[in-house]
């Protein structure tokens, strides 16, 4: 079935893969006892012409939303009894709910927005009844920065703009259809009511990175992050009366690449993401906060060029969707999505740092909170909002 669409099936054979860079299918599959995680395999098949080829593949099997946030949970345990407490209470409104069949569900998508910027899919297999979530895709060779989570240097200035160009076409699929998103069972989606009742939580897992990582989540960073989430649900409210859309959520350079011109259909280099199970409905400007605190230096921030960054992204996107987009509220609109981004996803990487050595966390977590401080924007936000 794997390999209906490409010819006969000669000779299939396991390979190797390095997927240490997909946290939870790394950690999961070491303390699960299923078949969970990537396996590499050579398909040898016989085509219409009679030529044999060998198509490189890789298999993921997914665990399940429950098993993941379990895992999640267990590490919450280790990192003292607030956060611990805090942690089993909102284990399943973290944003895993249903992650085992929404990246099977996206692998659908036939738009050539979406096609062109991810690998290629040959098999998806579904029964979450009996718990069979996997599907075959193509495995990633001679990528252009394949794997540079802990080295932001090879990206140029170009690279970065290729990547937001073309994410920005995949936020314009399903920009303004928030009704749409909404009808699919396998969406989660987060609500300012929900994100406000975890002030507790948020406030825990800070609590711990200062502690635990001092180095990286000073006391000047922690103030920060209080003052974001005192207002964390009006930054929320602001996420929600805004054109929001599907973002891939975790879009950064472990999961993203660059596919070279000879690879590519149409003979140019195209962004190519994968691990898309943490979609889920945002701000398009959220995707690009993460991108861009992956691939900018920690140690200066260069207002300028972050603006050029945006401004590209913004007008992408206004090409593909048609809608002028004001570049004040874009603006506005990333800025929270930065202040959401520290708080929620950089402090959710830290609590895991405690157990697995995070190269890029100390670099992210400063690009983030040097952003904000370059611009300002904390205090001019919270007054903005109260």
């Amino acid at each position: 079935e794997v390999t209906a669409g490409l010819g006969e099936l000669i000779e299939w054979k396991p390979s190797t893969v390095d997927a240490r860079t997909s946290i939870l299918s790394d950690m999961t599959k070491t303390q699960i006892n299923k078949l969970i995680g990537h396996r590499a395999f050579d398909m040898t098949v016989r085509k219409e012409d009679g030529s044999l080829e060998t198509v490189p593949m890789v298999m993921k099997s997914k665990s399940t939303d429950r098993e993941t946030c379990n895992l999640l949970n267990r590490l919450a345990q280790g990192c003292g009894l607030e956060l611990a407490v805090q942690y089993e209470k909102f284990k399943m409104e973290i944003g895993q709910r249903n992650c085992h069949i929404r990246e099977l569900e996206i692998l659908s998508h036939t738009d050539p927005r979406y096609v062109d910027i991810t690998p290629r899919t040959f098999f998806v297999k579904k029964n979450p009844e009996k718990e069979v979530l996997f599907f075959f895709m193509e495995r990633l060779q001679d990528m252009k920065h394949f794997r540079t989570a802990d080295d932001p240097s090879p990206w140029t200035q170009d690279d970065v703009k290729l990547v937001l160009a073309d994410i920005a076409g995949f936020h314009a699929i399903h920009y303004g259809k928030e009704a749409e998103l909404l009808s699919k069972e396998w969406i989660d989606v987060r609500r300012p009511a929900d994100m406000a009742e975890k002030e507790k939580l948020w406030t825990a897992m800070l609590g711990h990175n200062g502690a635990e990582h001092p180095e990286i989540w000073t006391k000047e960073i922690c103030d920060v992050g209080k003052c974001i989430i005192s207002h964390i649900g009006e930054i929320w409210q602001h996420f929600e009366q805004s054109t929001r859309t599907l973002v891939h959520n975790d879009f950064n350079t472990r999961n993203l690449c660059i596919r070279p011109a000879s690879q590519s259909t149409d003979g140019k280099e195209h962004l190519c993401c994968y691990d898309w199970e943490l979609a889920t409905i945002h701000v398009p400007q959220h995707d690009v906060a993460e991108f861009l605190v992956f691939t900018q230096p920690a140690d200066k921030c260069d207002l300028d060029e972050w603006q050029s960054y945006m401004n590209h992204h913004r007008i992408s996107l206004e090409e593909q969707t048609g809608v002028k987009i004001d570049p004040e509220q874009y603006q506005l609109t990333f800025d929270l999505a930065m202040c959401d981004l520290l708080i929620n996803r950089l402090s959710h990487y830290g609590m895991v740092h405690t157990f697995k050595d995070y190269r890029f966390h100390k670099r992210t977590v400063l690009a983030s909170v040097g952003y904000l401080q370059e611009r300002k924007a904390v205090s001019a936000l919270l007054s903005f909002l109260r």
